[in-house]
């Protein structure tokens, strides 16, 4: 596994899931607890102020999902790859993968020697592995359950 801070590679893109944080919800619980509070004075002044700021959380929410992101997950024609926001790039090769590990909200990539790369709380783990056995069909997978799992 490779650390760089460059441009995803340049080979065919196959997969890619752009990891954000969730700032809509955040607006959208911000803005119901203003209109709540807003209902709950009585005064004519903070109530047109509380809505303002309401309309204010959603807005800013709304512009935060489009433009805020933690990570993209890519899986190109060679190799398995993180690029995080600001600029480090996280890179292992198909021909280096032993195995993936489908786990409870992740897929982890596992080198032979145990190194791992993981793509964290991807919702698309059928598509990866559809992808995956496109591009190299002799990768073992795995569905690794937590021990202390609740089920």
């Amino acid at each position: 596994m490779s650390v760089a801070k460059a441009a995803p590679p340049q080979t065919a893109v196959r997969f890619r899931h752009r990891r954000r944080p969730p700032a809509i919800h955040f607006g959208l619980i911000g803005g119901a607890f203003l209109v709540a509070g807003a209902f709950t004075t009585s005064s004519h002044l903070w109530q047109a102020v509380l809505l303002l700021a309401a309309v204010g959380a959603v807005a800013l929410g709304w512009l935060g999902r489009e433009r805020l992101w933690i990570e993209d997950q890519l899986i190109t024609e060679t190799s398995a790859v993180i690029v995080h926001a600001d600029g480090a790039m996280f890179e292992l090769g198909i021909d280096d993968i032993a195995r993936v590990a489908e786990r409870r909200n992740a897929i982890a990539f596992i080198r032979a020697d145990g190194a791992e790369l993981r793509f964290n709380r991807n919702p698309h783990v059928k598509r990866v592995k559809h992808v995956l056995l496109a591009v190299a069909p002799e990768l073992d997978w795995v569905d690794e359950v937590d021990l202390a799992c609740d089920t």
